[in-house]
């Protein structure tokens, strides 16, 4: 997020995942805004803003969001009441043209328009994104489930469960996931560890479990 805020030269911006099952849009994360912005935008069903038509019509720009036709009334009133006067919205789309999600840029201006490369670059970082979630749900996630099942069913036999990582391997292995994510993905430095650490939550697996899959034995992208 971060880094797609500084690339386009906005100050603020959100980024939604698709949910496959009501057809909606979660919000994941959000850089620039307030708790109440969060909350009004948590989940967006239905097609009244500029997030949702992206996510049918690729990349949307809205030169200004008091007359644009794109958002209702609601969704509106919430966005100039945060100083969102222009916003572009970039869908997360994968080598095989399936949309996950939604980054958005927003400015305080009207008319704050990023350049045709700029717009270029975040189609780009958004292909990246879409290209590691893709790889994650459909190599990654599975090993670990499985795993997490089999720990389970050995501890409900009474039979052993996976040996637990010291804490100078679990360490290492974490590193070298946080490395992996900066170098094949260009995820900053800074922010990997904490990216491994939203993904392990949301997956429900611990941040070695995750680390380990990522770092052994999988098939990654580039390699």
């Amino acid at each position: 997020m971060r880094v797609v805020i500084s690339r386009s030269g906005a100050e603020r911006g959100i980024v939604q995942l698709h949910d496959q099952v009501h057809r909606g849009m979660q919000l994941e994360g959000w850089r620039g805004f307030s708790q109440d912005f969060a909350d009004a935008f948590s989940y967006v069903s239905a097609d009244d803003t500029s997030c949702r038509q992206a996510f049918s019509d690729a990349q949307v720009v809205v030169t200004d969001v008091d007359s644009s036709p794109l958002f209702s009334e609601s969704a509106r009133e919430t966005l100039l009441a945060n100083d969102v006067r222009s916003c572009v919205s970039t869908p997360i789309v994968d080598d095989d043209g399936a949309v996950w999600g939604m980054v958005s840029t927003h400015q305080p201006r009207p008319d704050a328009v990023p350049t045709k490369a700029e717009l270029g670059q975040l189609l780009r970082m958004a292909g990246q994104c879409g290209r590691w979630l893709q790889w994650y749900d459909h190599l990654v996630l599975p090993t670990v489930v499985a795993a997490v099942h089999e720990a389970a069913a050995a501890r409900a036999s009474g039979g052993d469960s996976y040996p637990t990582a010291s804490l100078t391997d679990s360490a290492v292995t974490i590193a070298n996931a946080a490395r992996l994510l900066t170098a094949r993905y260009g995820v900053d430095k800074s922010h990997s560890r904490k990216m491994l650490a939203a993904i392990a939550r949301r997956r429900g697996v611990s941040l070695h479990a995750l680390a380990t899959q990522l770092t052994a034995g999988i098939d990654q992208p580039g390699s």
